[in-house]
């Protein structure tokens, strides 16, 4: 799949349950290439954090007391660390896409440049964004987890794209969200069932694969997970990335002339 950066995407501008799917697509396509050498090292990553978790907890002699608290810090970690590390993904890759639409080119390491500044805002959203998707967990709205626990949606996009602090893009996201919650809510649960029948898809192939034994047939499996949800998660960025334009062009008239000026400050 090859980068069309030639190709004009016709945003921001509402978007409607249509062409929510497909204006994502073209969104994803277009950076294909850049998206995966963002994701692919990183989200292989993410999904070996658990099972070496595992290995080392048990590889340890504890007693009783400490041993609990050890499970405790783990599962903090194994849920924590892949929360901020995939939100600090989806606001690069976002950024590469806005710039994208805007007519610019940025190479990664520019755009996470440009994030750093807003590293303690992002860092807040994330724990956010954990908190959130907790609470839906325990809700049993299983299928939003997925789709709120990186970024999250729009308060994200609004440090990532706007350059706000996380304060001030709460307050902005709860005004773009007064009376078009249902519908966002609707997109979201839209493209986490997308993005999970893809990966079904993607993986089912993969399970016929003969792993090793032990420890590291467990890491193998984890990797391949990875390698599904490398290809799948950055779909999610762009759907969300298309909320946010969509959100704005119904809230206060933005138009693509205004993106390409932000995008321009931002440098």
């Amino acid at each position: 799949m090859a980068e069309h950066p030639a190709g004009r995407i016709d945003l921001p501008r509402e978007v409607g349950f249509g062409d929510f799917l497909s204006l994502s697509w073209q969104l994803y396509v277009r950076s294909w290439s850049r998206l995966m050498i963002l994701f692919l090292p990183a989200i292989v990553g993410i999904y070996l954090v658990p099972p070496v978790i595992g290995f080392g907890l048990r590889s340890v002699e504890l007693g009783k007391g400490a041993e609990s608290l050890a499970v405790l810090i783990a599962i903090a970690l194994a849920v924590a660390v892949p929360t901020m590390l995939g939100s600090g993904l989806f606001a690069v890759a976002q950024v590469l896409m806005a710039d994208g639409i805007a007519g610019q080119r940025r190479r990664i390491s520019e755009a996470a440049r440009q994030l750093r500044p807003l590293s303690k805002d992002l860092l807040q959203a994330a724990l956010f964004a954990t908190v959130l998707a907790a609470v839906l967990s325990l809700s049993g709205l299983v299928r939003l987890v997925g789709a709120v626990a990186w970024g999250p949606p729009v308060v994200g996009q609004v440090i990532a794209l706007e350059r706000r602090p996380f304060g001030v893009a709460w307050n902005r996201a709860r005004r773009r969200l007064a009376g078009n919650s249902v519908r966002v809510i609707l997109y979201l649960v839209v493209v986490a069932l997308a993005v999970g029948a893809a990966s079904v898809i993607l993986f089912t192939p993969l399970a016929f694969v003969p792993l090793p034994e032990g420890p590291a047939g467990q890491l193998v499996a984890a990797g391949l997970r990875g390698l599904v949800g490398a290809i799948t998660l950055p779909y999610l960025a762009a759907a969300m990335l298309v909320i946010h334009f969509d959100l704005r062009v119904r809230t206060e008239g933005f138009n693509r002339e205004q993106l390409k000026e932000e995008r321009v400050a931002a440098q």
